[in-house]
């Protein structure tokens, strides 16, 4: 299975299949135990959707939406849309050097930009350790040189956010939350950079108060954005 292909063709959905069910074929070949961390935290922590956590007597996961409870393929997003966002930014000859993701969840972005951008680095940020630490032991078992992914709040006080070619954003949390990392990625970038994002209180940001963001490509799943300087 090479999934560094420059085609990108493993990522690619193919006749007859739905994405999530291509993505969750991909990652069991890849050698995700997704459903075996999933079903561990589930038992630890209250699920995130009150009508399914009624009765429960467990915790909620601390200080943060962790969507604790989600379908694992509704979690994350398809390999193939992320092909398709990466693929669009490819074709305008921008020079990539690095990817951040905010909420990377176990990291499938990384494995796209091994096929599409093999010299770029990939940081990804997950605040559930179990995750970050499932997404970090197949990296090593890949031996992904160029990407790792780091157990990390961005929302701590502490917490520099890097500069970046490429940043991918979600409904991480509140809405004031996203804001204040849209208003870091702005902060700390000196060059044009590409955004690529999914959510509805992401997007609605994006829309009525990051204007700067220019909207120019959508998939099913994600919408691309440039940010020139």
């Amino acid at each position: 299975m090479n999934y560094r292909d420059p085609s990108g063709s493993l990522f690619r959905l193919p006749s007859g299949m739905r994405p999530r069910q291509h993505a969750a074929l991909l990652d069991k070949k890849l050698g995700f135990r997704i459903k075996r961390v999933e079903n561990k935290l589930n038992q630890k922590y209250r699920q995130y959707d009150l009508s399914m956590s009624c009765g429960q007597q467990k915790d909620y996961f601390p200080d943060t939406e962790a969507w604790i409870g989600l379908d694992p393929d509704i979690l994350q997003t398809p390999y193939c849309d992320i092909l398709s966002a990466l693929s669009f930014v490819k074709a305008q000859e921008f020079v990539v050097k690095n990817i951040v993701d905010i909420g990377a969840a176990y990291g499938r972005v990384a494995f796209v930009k091994e096929a599409l951008f093999p010299e770029a680095q990939f940081i990804g940020f997950e605040v559930v350790k179990k995750r970050q630490q499932e997404a970090q032991r197949v990296y090593d078992s890949h031996q992904m040189e160029t990407s790792k992914i780091l157990y990390q709040d961005v929302l701590e006080a502490d917490f520099e956010l890097p500069k970046s070619s490429i940043y991918f954003i979600y409904d991480f949390s509140e809405s004031s939350d996203v804001s204040y990392i849209l208003e870091k990625i702005i902060e700390v970038n000196d060059e044009s950079i590409f955004l690529i994002a999914h959510g509805d209180r992401t997007l609605r940001l994006l829309e009525y108060q990051f204007q700067s963001f220019i909207p120019v490509r959508a998939t099913s799943q994600l919408s691309v954005f440039y940010h020139p300087y």
